[in-house]
């Protein structure tokens, strides 16, 4: 047994031989690395606490070598390790003070850095145009996808500085992940959210649910209360269909949706039966709102908003309805509706005084496909509409409108319908089939309103 006292001096150690003398210097060398007193410390940059573990070797036929030193890096999660090959080891843990790194606080070329990991942070109104989304955190990585104006993103990873760019690495509420840029010299893309609460960012905002936790849409809308915190901060609601259907059969039939930052998914085939209205956006200024991969089959409409709703997402759902599969009012931007199915027997999409609406790759099986009253700068194409009387019509004063590459099937009145005051639309290379029997139109629009409009290379 050898045994060994350690003070701030060096004291001569006795033992039974120079190979043991030497691996006990090396101990003592370690050891007094852990003692703070011997430490350098700079007291410019903030100091922390952290544990390591370091492993010593003592080998009886080498001569010990002298420990390692690692450059500490920037990443603030690393720990220090000393490490040798193990032999027969003997181990300890001491607390020491490691030194903090500057962050990174501006790229070159760049604004000042205003984001972090796990920070929120909305894409920029002003200017209003997409970031796009990277694969690599430069202006050679691919692009694979776009972030819209007011979007909501979360910072996973970065920053990242590369040609005058500051890039970070995000998850979209569309389900977009890559690299993106925060901004350039003339001002921000990406603006931090700032939490409420100092809770806010760790707070549970997922909740999943199963067809036994709810009776009605009333535990649906305790589900998104409690998952944005009142409207406080983004919240993910999944409707999980692993143990069947979700069956309405309290009192309340529709889920209203009151919050915005919202999104509410489906997975496992999610299916609710029996509701009156699929969705009720209540009279709000909502906005960042997803829904997607989810089964509506309802006795009146699939969506109702009658408000000002911007970024709002439908993807991927299906509603099976009476009255309409989407009823949109009042002065709406920014929807995007894409790879839906509607099933419905009245109108399938029915909007009024909306703006920058996209209307794409959906289905549609109805009486008349899509209504757009007074209503400017919609894309609608890549469809197919099975209506019954009318596939698309354009009335009331609608404008600046691109309605191309659909195809309309089996109408018996017309393809495509534009009413007086209609002007500035693009009408072109739609595919238009009469029902059987019918003597339907290609374009039905008076000469003074084709006048009025690009309308090229439909065909029946």
């Amino acid at each position: 047994m050898i045994s060994l006292a350690l003070t701030n001096q060096c004291k001569r150690v006795t033992g039974n031989s120079a190979r043991n003398y030497a691996a006990l210097l090396l101990l003592n060398a370690l050891l007094m690395a852990c003692n703070p007193d011997a430490m350098p410390t700079h007291t410019s940059l903030p100091l922390s606490p952290y544990t390591f573990s370091a492993t010593v070797t003592l080998t009886p036929t080498s001569t010990p070598m002298p420990p390692s030193t690692q450059t500490p890096t920037t990443t603030a999660t690393s720990i220090p390790t000393r490490t040798s090959v193990p032999t027969r080891t003997a181990s300890f843990t001491c607390t020491g003070t490691p030194i903090e790194n500057d962050r990174v606080v501006t790229c070159p070329g760049a604004p000042e850095i205003s984001l972090k990991n796990d920070d929120w942070a909305i894409v920029s109104l002003d200017p209003s145009i997409p970031n796009n989304v990277r694969s690599q955190p430069n202006r050679s990585g691919e692009v694979i996808g776009q972030i819209q104006p007011g979007e909501n993103v979360l910072v996973l990873d970065g920053p990242r500085c590369t040609d005058g760019y500051t890039w970070w690495f995000i998850h979209s509420v569309t389900g977009i992940e890559g690299w993106t840029a925060e901004g350039d010299a003339t001002g921000y893309w990406l603006i931090p959210i700032q939490p409420l609460s100092a809770e806010w960012v760790s707070s549970q905002n997922v909740i999943t649910l199963t067809s036994e936790q709810v009776r009605s849409a009333v535990d649906i809308e305790i589900a998104i209360k409690r998952v944005t915190a009142e409207d406080t901060r983004p919240g993910t609601v999944i409707l999980d269909g692993r143990n069947g259907a979700f069956v309405f059969s309290g009192d309340d039939r529709s889920i209203n949706l009151f919050v915005s930052n919202l999104t509410l998914r489906g997975m496992n085939q999610a299916l609710i039966e029996k509701c009156d209205d699929g969705l009720f956006f209540d009279n709000f200024p909502l906005k960042n709102i997803l829904i997607e991969d989810i089964e509506f089959i309802c006795r009146a409409h699939g969506v109702v908003a009658g408000g000002a709703f911007d970024n709002v997402i439908l993807r991927n759902n299906t509603f099976r309805t009476k009255i309409s599969g989407i009823d949109l009012g009042g002065a709406s931007s920014k929807w995007f509706i894409t790879d839906n199915l509607i099933e419905t027997d009245g109108i399938g999409i029915d909007i009024t005084m909306a703006r920058q609406v996209e209307i794409t790759n959906n289905q549609i099986f109805v009486d008349t496909g899509i209504v757009l009253h007074n209503c400017s700068q919609f894309l609608v194409s890549d469809k197919i509409i099975h209506a019954s009387h009318q596939g698309i019509l354009l009335n009331q004063g609608s404008w600046n409108n691109q309605v191309h590459t659909n195809e309309i099937l089996g109408v018996s009145n017309s393809g495509i319908g534009l009413e007086s005051g209609v002007k500035d639309n693009f009408i072109l290379k739609n595919r238009i089939t009469c029902a059987q029997g019918a003597n339907c139109l290609t374009i039905d629009a008076t000469p003074k309103v084709l006048e009025m409009n690009t309308i090229v290379e439909n065909r029946p």
